[in-house]
């Protein structure tokens, strides 16, 4: 494997490195290679080695490039433990205790910034952002609660919003991990996001948020309802993004206090692939 000598930031070729753990045949195509890479830890290689310097100042003594592999393809696939340690070819308790030392390095990141909702939006607008609450299913409480029923996938999970810019397309905000069936979209923008925007800053939602002094949503404003439903759509396309990760599409197994820390690391790697133009 790479070295990495007096700790200093160094090239790795992380796509190497992966697939000689792994025991994989590395192709003469470098397309194949790339989808495999991808398929395996939901970024690119070049971007893992973004993941890699960015949170080189974070590392524990003892990281090896292998323990950021561990993390994003735990985010990735979310097999059980024991079948990514024998992927991995490694003890079980040496996985989980590098998967979510990285997944919450990764977390912490100062990756998505409200402050980028901004970015090449004219002078004189005062609506930059696209809101939307997004739903991940989890286990069943214990005891049976219907304060965590999801309308939308008819079973528990936690709900989440998620703001992206209108102009420059990035991830601006993500908040909650809160129980679906007891925070309706509006009462979950009330809680921190409200508070968050400029006075008179307007946003585009759907029709979940129905408070003009706060929302553009297609019953307020007719007139724009093509325009709006543009805007949401591109939206919906970063949804589809971070839901490729099977930690927040697949059931959560682990602890739901847990589930924020996975959500955010995937919302920042997520961020972090769309400003590397993958």
């Amino acid at each position: 494997m790479t070295s990495i000598s007096n700790r200093n930031l160094v090239y790795i070729d992380f796509l190497f490195e992966a697939f000689q753990i792994l025991n994989i045949s590395i192709s003469t195509s470098s397309n194949i290679n790339n989808r495999r890479f991808s398929a395996l830890f939901g970024v690119s290689a070049d971007v893992c080695r973004l993941l890699w310097n960015m949170t080189f100042v974070n590392h524990p003594h003892g990281t090896k490039p292998l323990h950021l592999l561990l993390a994003l393809h735990f985010l990735k696939c979310y097999n059980i433990e024991e079948v990514n340690a024998d992927l991995f070819r490694i003890h079980v308790q040496t996985y989980r205790k590098w998967q979510w030392v990285f997944v919450n390095i990764i977390a912490n990141l100062d990756i998505v910034k409200f402050s980028n909702r901004f970015k090449d939006a004219p002078d004189n607008s005062n609506c930059y952002v696209s809101l939307d609450g997004t739903d991940f299913p989890i286990r069943e409480q214990q005891p049976y609660d219907t304060k965590w029923y999801s309308h939308k996938f008819k079973g528990p999970g936690l709900r989440y919003e998620i703001a992206v810019s209108i102009y420059g397309g990035d991830i601006v905000w993500g908040y909650g991990g809160v129980p679906c069936g007891q925070y309706p979209d509006l009462k979950l923008a009330r809680e921190m996001y409200i508070y968050m925007i400029n006075e008179n800053e307007l946003t585009i939602a759907d029709n979940g948020y129905p408070d003009k002094n706060y929302f553009i949503y297609p019953k307020a404003d007719p007139t724009s309802v093509n325009t709006q439903e543009l805007i949401r759509s591109r939206h919906e396309t970063v949804n589809h993004r971070i839901r490729q990760f099977k930690v927040l599409f697949d059931k959560f197994r682990h602890s739901i206090s847990l589930h924020p820390i996975c959500f955010h690391a995937v919302l920042n790697i997520t961020q972090l692939i769309i400003s590397n133009g993958d």
